[in-house]
């Protein structure tokens, strides 16, 4: 009886405890099969690492956490910039009931990428070999056929309110874009700056509505793979799941050191 008890208590703290990234895209998994198990009022703490912005893929583009540097001018650039879910870029953005909440934006914390080789049609020969001069293949049908890769991405995020009129599911104080400059950071120091430096978002998860709580899509909308790859020869589909949330609070930090901070003032105070 008593080791049912223990175990009883165990199970509550485990659960009262906040989700961290792994467990919450756990749990939003299991929700995808039954809709009733979305996390709905659960605590999170999320890490997210910042990420080189120069580099040219789906998971970066949608990270909310990116750092840029200009070598010329030595000047590093941290920048906290969720996306958003619009009807643009979101292919299931009415069918959930999204156009009846208030503008959403996007902190993807995990995203991953399956690239796969393909082949893609051109209009003819000559326009395969203009494309990063890769040798065309003959379909039999006179098209040009050219060697690619198709990117698959997955990604899981938070849907934050925010428009801006009143309307915020960010910590007071706090826009969808903060950008830090660090000025005159040699280049021999960047790494070692940029290293372990990340975002971290507390807050709970919540229901504003939208059916079901755990709400997936595809992207869809004017993003095409030569923005975000440079490449003609990438075709990039990605699959997008979400829980709205509310943030409570913001924070860089690098090891254990905290840069920056945007904590919600204490009820009563805003």
């Amino acid at each position: 009886m008593l080791g049912s008890i223990a175990f009883a208590a165990a199970l509550m703290a485990s659960q009262a405890e906040p989700l961290n990234a792994a467990a919450l895209k756990a749990a939003m998994e299991s929700a995808k099969q039954a809709p009733a198990a979305a996390p709905i009022g659960r605590a999170f703490r999320i890490t997210i690492p910042f990420v080189d912005g120069r580099k040219r893929n789906m998971p970066t583009f949608q990270s909310p956490a990116r750092w840029v540097y200009d070598y010329k001018r030595n000047q590093l650039d941290l920048i906290i910039g969720p996306g958003e879910v619009t009807p643009l870029n979101y292919d299931q953005f009415a069918p959930q009931g999204l156009d009846r909440l208030p503008a959403l934006q996007s902190f993807v914390f995990d995203s991953r990428e399956t690239r796969v080789e393909t082949a893609f049609s051109v209009e003819n020969k000559t326009k395969a070999r203009a494309l990063k001069s890769v040798t065309p293949m003959s379909s039999g049908r006179g098209d040009g056929m050219t060697a690619g890769v198709r990117s698959y991405v997955y990604s899981y995020g938070l849907a934050v309110p925010y428009d801006g009129k009143g309307v915020s599911g960010l910590p007071a104080g706090m826009k969808p874009l903060a950008i830090h400059k660090v000025e005159n950071l040699p280049q021999g120091e960047l790494r070692r700056y940029v290293n372990g430096m990340a975002l971290v978002l507390e807050g709970e998860i919540t229901e504003l509505g939208q059916q079901p709580p755990t709400f997936c899509g595809a992207f869809k909308g004017g993003l095409t793979s030569r923005f975000i790859t440079g490449d003609d020869l990438i075709s990039v589909q990605s699959k997008q799941c979400f829980l709205t949330a509310r943030i409570d609070k913001v924070t860089v930090v690098r090891g254990g050191e905290a840069l920056a901070s945007w904590p919600r003032p204490p009820a009563g105070t805003d």
